[in-house]
């Protein structure tokens, strides 16, 4: 078995390395050999915003109905339990005004979100440009 071995590596040391490939000055290359990757994150960008612009619309109606169904359901288990559990008149309104202001909250927050989403990513464009010292607005 060693002897296996030596002569495996043996014949592996007799092998010549690969020469290096070496490629074409730019220059030399065909024109149409040349690919041009400018543009191409830029284009694959504005690709999907033009196909998020379609189904955002009806990605907010399902999530926005959603919520309404759940703050529906958040209410009657939450008033039912006061009512259980007979609450005094004090009780219900505090409770009605804490819920109205949280689930007012969280549908602003759902129908502000893409505004919000949009500009965290313009304002951190905007300091990366900022940060590299670049003239213009920073793209992909």
């Amino acid at each position: 078995m060693v002897m296996g071995l030596l002569l495996a590596f043996g014949a592996a040391a007799e092998i010549p390395p690969p020469k290096s490939i070496e490629r074409p000055p730019p220059e030399s290359v065909p024109s149409a050999m040349q690919l041009s990757n400018a543009g191409v994150l830029n284009d694959v960008s504005e690709r999907y915003k033009e196909a998020a612009k379609d189904w955002a619309v009806r990605i907010r109606s399902h999530a926005s109905w959603l919520f309404w169904l759940l703050a529906t359901i958040s209410m009657a288990w939450t008033f039912g339990m006061m009512a259980l559990r007979k609450a005094d008149i004090g009780e219900v309104v505090a409770e009605l005004v804490k819920f109205t202001i949280f689930t007012g909250f969280f549908w602003w927050l759902l129908d502000n979100g893409p505004r919000f989403a949009i500009s965290i990513i313009n304002s951190l464009a905007q300091i990366g440009t900022e940060a590299a010292g670049l003239p213009g607005v920073l793209t992909p």
